[in-house]
């Protein structure tokens, strides 16, 4: 112990005598052998180990405000969350080890979850900009916080507003521009693709009711079914490329190869 501290005291004695051209290396230990020639400070025990700076997490938080690039790499623990962070010059990350339950980005809004309200329960949840959107149950996926509606594909359903429309949009680019519209499913690639508004439409096919405007209650299946409609309504087709020309006419029933 004596070797320690004097050694320890012949270093704060020499930053004491010239703080800022301290440029020897340090060795902290029992044995008094020198330091490791690859390292600046260099602390051995094999009796007790090294405690760095202990904040809660309000004064991690309130230290975070004044670092920066310089400051990348400091080491902290968390006497709340009890875990080490480190300054990556932007934000503390926590380093875990062990079993993880959460996986996240830096400022916690988006992040992926097991066992968030119970031990063991089962259940994977993703949160995404602070909102929960996904979980995962069983062979279920549940969506959650969409007003009721199912989106699957790239840009599926990417304009709707989220406001209890219950739309199901499922294809590439399905549903893409309609934004406030209801109760609508569409299920192909580019299916009911135009409209920014429209009710209770079904578009089952590639590029079914594609150019749609604002026509409502039509009913198509088949590729390119009511291709060109735009702002007729009420309308039936079944078969390939059924009522492709239609644009505003509506009660119409087509079923058949290009009727």
């Amino acid at each position: 112990m004596k070797k320690i501290i004097i050694t320890f005291l012949t270093f704060v004695l020499l930053l004491a005598s010239n703080p800022t051209s301290l440029y020897a290396q340090v060795a902290i230990n029992t044995t008094g052998s020198a330091a490791n020639a690859h390292a600046i400070f260099d602390v051995q025990s094999d009796t007790a180990g090294m405690l760095i700076p202990r904040l809660t997490t309000a004064q991690r938080n309130s230290l975070l405000q004044k670092l920066g690039d310089n400051e990348k790499g400091m080491l902290v623990y968390d006497s709340d969350e009890q875990l080490f962070y480190y300054f990556d010059g932007h934000s503390f990350t926590k380093i875990q080890s062990g079993l993880i339950t959460q996986i996240e980005d830096n400022d916690g809004d988006t992040k992926v979850e097991t066992d968030h309200n119970a031990a063991d329960e089962d259940r994977v949840r993703i949160t995404l900009a602070g909102t929960e959107h996904f979980q995962f149950s069983g062979a279920t996926i549940n969506v959650e916080n969409s007003g009721g509606s199912v989106f699957l594909g790239d840009n599926a359903g990417s304009s709707d507003d989220l406001s209890n429309n219950h739309n199901t949009f499922i294809g590439y680019n399905s549903g893409n521009k309609i934004h406030t519209g209801w109760d609508n499913i569409a299920m192909g690639y580019y299916s009911l693709y135009n409209p920014n508004y429209c009710v209770g439409n079904v578009a089952i096919g590639i590029e079914a009711i594609r150019s749609n405007s604002r026509g409502d209650y039509n009913q198509a299946l088949g590729y390119y079914s009511m291709y060109n409609n735009t702002t007729g309504s009420y309308n039936t087709a079944v078969g390939f490329k059924t009522l492709y020309s239609n644009q505003t006419k509506s009660n119409l029933v087509a079923i058949g190869d290009s009727a």
